[in-house]
Formats: C-alpha cells, sequence, structure tokens
C-alpha cells in the first residue's frame, strides 16, 4: 500500500470537489442576480412604458 500515492489522489479527489462546489455555488449566485437584473429591468421598462403611453393619451 502506497500510503504517499493514496494521500496524494485523496487530495486532487478533494480538491475537485471542492472547485466543482464552488462553481456551482457561483453559478448558482448569478443565475439569481440574473433574475433580480431582469426584475430591475422590466420594472423600469414598464415604468418608462406607462409614461410614455399616458403622455401621447391623457388621462391614461
Amino acid at each position: 500500500m502506497d500510503f504517499e500515492n493514496d494521500s496524494a489522489e485523496f487530495c486532487r479527489s478533494l480538491l475537485e470537489k471542492t472547485e466543482r462546489a464552488e462553481v456551482t455555488e457561483m453559478l448558482k449566485l448569478l443565475e439569481e442576480q440574473e433574475k433580480h437584473h431582469a426584475k430591475i429591468y422590466r420594472r423600469i421598462w414598464l415604468q418608462f412604458y406607462e409614461r410614455s403611453y399616458a403622455s401621447v393619451y391623457p388621462g391614461f
């Protein structure tokens, strides 16, 4: 049994799992941020549209 080889392999495996978990977490955060930005963009666009429509059609 080669303890150094097994230990190095274990460390490599652990590092890969950690990196994958970090990347997965970063992707989740980016998706949440993207959804948040989309909500803000829709809200701004809706306000702009409503104001534009109100200026064309008074009393809207």
